[in-house]
């Protein structure tokens, strides 16, 4: 291990071999070379004044170096009781015991900087990560904190130290954390967790540390996964949104072709399974393609608006409504066999001849023409039941139209 030493004073010991002595007479000068030097001697001999040992005892602990007084002859005790050294040298020591004295007290000077210097980072570590950093002993209390717990507890991070989760976070949520710290110390596992605190999530990966010979401690850290959460809720809404855009009609803001035959078919599977009956209905306007030639695709749109409305006037909430194309929709009466799908048809149609529909400030009649099928556990396939229910509009239209026809099976 070659070193450097600076020395104060006369006759240094003999020590060249294993270090540099860089010797000094004039205590500025000493002190100026403190901050390149391992180990700091100073004579016992000399008469320093006060600023001058004000000065080195600054220089040894801004610079982290160890201080010896090295005896040889007489000694002044003043020096002894003001310099703060960490052991002393005499000069009818054998070389051997003085080298050795040299060696350990550099080698441990540095081994506690590096100490230090550990430390000093982990302090740095906690104090500006933007995780929240714990550790906590066997019985779950905290013993070290990263400085933003201030943020999240609402005290000095200071105050937590030594204190159980009962004593910093609401009940429910402190006995669910308690139990998990003392599961993972007990079984040295490694446990993942959201949690939910003051209206903020977060997200905290815990686990144990074994040490030889002592109780085991708890460490983990913890991220604000908040704004992840919020995200993840408006991606959730987001495909929601898509998703009922996919099943509705954009204008009648009921269900388009695809979303009614997706309900039609959750009801022959409900059927299927439970032996209900249910009625299928189909319904048209009469002279749709009259109307559009008449007064133009956007007012004709205005009679396919109120005939939604005025379907959706008698139907239940549970029933099933959509539009299949053109002037053309769909109807489930769920639960209801045929004989109460044609009272609810025969509704339909008379609520629409009943009620004219007013534009620019002229009433117009139109009427519609219904067919329907029921649906049970005998007549459940998807596309013959539209293609039933579809043969009993076209006998609807055959007969007149503006009347309600169901098949005859």
């Amino acid at each position: 291990m070659r070193c450097k030493i600076v020395y104060l004073g006369n006759n240094p010991p003999m020590i060249e071999d294993v270090c540099l002595i860089m010797s000094e007479i004039d205590p500025s000068e000493f002190i100026n070379k403190i901050e390149n030097a391992d180990l700091a001697i100073v004579n016992t001999e000399l008469k320093l004044k006060e600023e001058h040992i004000q000065l080195i005892n600054k220089g040894i602990e801004d610079h982290k170096i160890p201080l010896l007084l090295y005896y040889d002859g007489d000694y002044n005790n003043e020096l002894l009781d003001q310099l703060n050294h960490t052991g002393v040298l005499r000069a009818g020591d054998p070389s051997d015991v003085t080298i050795a004295i040299i060696r350990n007290k550099i080698k441990n000077n540095r081994k506690l900087q590096e100490l230090l210097y550990d430390r000093d980072l982990f302090e740095l570590f906690l104090k500006y990560n933007t995780s929240y950093v714990f550790f906590k002993d066997e019985n779950a209390r905290v013993i070290k904190l990263s400085h933003n717990y201030e943020t999240m507890l609402g005290i000095p991070y200071q105050e937590a130290i030594g204190k159980n989760m009962m004593e910093l976070f609401p009940s429910e949520l402190a006995k669910k954390m308690v139990e998990d710290d003392l599961r993972i110390i007990r079984n040295n596992e490694t446990v993942e967790v959201i949690e939910e605190l003051k209206g903020r999530y977060y997200k905290t990966s815990k686990f144990p540390i074994r040490r030889e010979g002592k109780p085991s401690l708890l460490a983990g850290y913890t991220i604000d996964i908040s704004d992840l959460k919020e995200t993840e809720r408006l991606l959730m809404e987001s495909k929601a949104h898509v998703e009922k855009l996919i099943v509705t009609d954009e204008m009648l803001k009921i269900s388009n072709r695809r979303g009614f035959l997706m309900g039609l078919k959750n009801e022959i599977d409900r059927i299927s399974r439970y032996g209900n009956k249910s009625t299928l209905i189909i319904l048209d306007i009469d002279n749709f393609k009259g109307l559009n030639d008449t007064l133009g695709h956007f007012k004709a749109d205005n009679f396919l608006v109120d005939l939604v409305n005025k379907v959706n006037s008698i139907l239940r909430s549970n029933d099933i409504f959509g539009r299949l194309g053109g002037d053309e929709f769909g109807i489930v009466c769920v639960s209801s066999p045929i004989e109460k799908g044609m009272n609810i048809a025969k509704r339909i149609l008379e609520v629409v001849n009943k009620n004219p529909v007013t534009l620019d400030g002229k009433e117009y009649t139109y009427s519609i023409s219904i067919g329907l099928t029921e649906i049970n556990q005998e007549h459940r396939e998807l596309d013959s039941l539209l293609n039933h229910a579809d043969l009993a509009l076209y006998d609807a239209k055959r007969e007149g139209r503006n009347c309600v026809r169901p098949l005859k099976l």
